[in-house]
């Protein structure tokens, strides 16, 4: 099954087998969009191989248009989209989210998302968070997206597994930044990636990137 619906301001593609249960794998790509494009099928395959449904989401159309938005806007989407997954059935959410993607998701708290996948996210960690204050904020007014900052407490208490895949090489979100967020998870996992920057677009480390994110959802499953 494969179907596009638009859930408030955004567009959702869903796929799943022909044995799919009742969780929902929820991906946000980087600031550069194109969730339904060719490039993300592949972990769409995985998801839905593993016995999942995987939802893309689409809410923004790349960097000109996200700058445009605001976190209090994106957040409002991500809302709407869970809770549309949520009345259609599903018990477990599972978020994905690459980059700026990632920062969002580790920034969203929902009781029914068990888990967090993050490739190299996107935000900035510190003791005092800052996002309250930025909900409105258009994102072109952000310097630097590590200027998003969460609180080590605010990690530390989310209910949600969270693990990062993160490049050795990234010369846009340090490795460091990943690493300070892990130490402040409980129980959480980092995976890097030698030699891999942040785009992990060379064949050899998206194979590895998805390689490693199938093996993150099948831990999931145990857990």
């Amino acid at each position: 099954m494969r179907k596009e619906i638009s859930v408030g301001s955004s567009t959702l593609l869903l796929e799943q087998g022909e044995f799919a249960g009742d969780v929902a794998v929820l991906f946000l790509p980087g600031i550069s969009g194109g969730a339904l494009s060719d490039r993300f099928a592949p972990l769409a395959q995985i998801i839905t191989g593993l016995g999942h449904t995987s939802v893309r989401m689409h809410a923004w159309e790349g960097e000109a248009d996200v700058q445009t938005k605001t976190l209090k806007q994106l957040y409002s989407e991500m809302e709407a989209s869970v809770e549309y997954l949520l009345h259609n059935g599903f018990e477990e959410i599972v978020l994905i989210g690459k980059s700026f993607g990632g920062g969002l998701v580790l920034a969203y708290e929902h009781p029914h998302i068990t888990g967090k996948i993050m490739w190299a996210p996107a935000i900035g960690v510190s003791e005092k968070e800052n996002i309250s204050s930025l909900l409105t904020t258009q994102l072109k007014e952000i310097k630097n997206l590590l200027d998003i900052q969460m609180s080590f407490e605010d990690i530390q208490t989310d209910d949600a597994l969270i693990a990062i895949i993160h490049g050795t090489t990234d010369s846009v979100i340090p490795l460091a930044n990943s690493e300070k967020i892990i130490a402040s998870a409980t129980g959480g996992v980092l995976r890097v990636i030698e030699g891999a920057d942040h785009s992990f677009k060379l064949p050899m480390y998206e194979e590895e990137l998805l390689r490693t994110t199938k093996e993150l959802l099948e831990g999931l499953e145990k857990h």
